[in-house]
């Protein structure tokens, strides 16, 4: 169903809050992926500091409001947050809204999660 978690990826994620740097994961996702995903991945989730998931909230990327949802919740500017994801709608949604998209060429953990990474100094949550 899944890939296995990129550990180089995962040592950029804790190397970001080691810097100070919010790390928000936010997936594309329905309630028998993020079961499956906490009982087979354990510690994933915890390794963002907040993870939104569609299933939960109930927007989807590349929908402009589930960045802006998110933008609110962490008082930030666009220009304050870069987005990481693999999929060029999604990068170009957020590109479009003023947030610094980076598109990797592959997804950055080989499951649906995208992160949207805020400096701690500049936002709050």
């Amino acid at each position: 169903m899944f890939g296995e978690v990129i550990e180089s990826t995962m040592n950029t994620v804790r190397s970001m809050q080691e810097a100070g740097v919010t790390v928000v994961a936010m997936s594309n996702t329905n309630a028998t992926h993020t079961e499956y995903l906490q009982e087979n991945y354990k510690g994933l989730s915890s390794a963002f500091d907040h993870r939104y998931l569609s299933n939960e909230i109930g927007m989807r990327k590349p929908e402009p409001r589930v960045f802006k949802f998110i933008l609110e919740q962490y008082k930030c500017d666009p220009s304050e947050v870069v987005y990481f994801d693999d999929l060029k709608q999604h990068v170009e949604a957020a590109s479009r809204l003023g947030i610094g998209p980076i598109r990797s060429s592959f997804p950055p953990l080989r499951i649906p999660i995208a992160s949207l990474a805020v400096s701690e100094s500049e936002c709050t949550h």
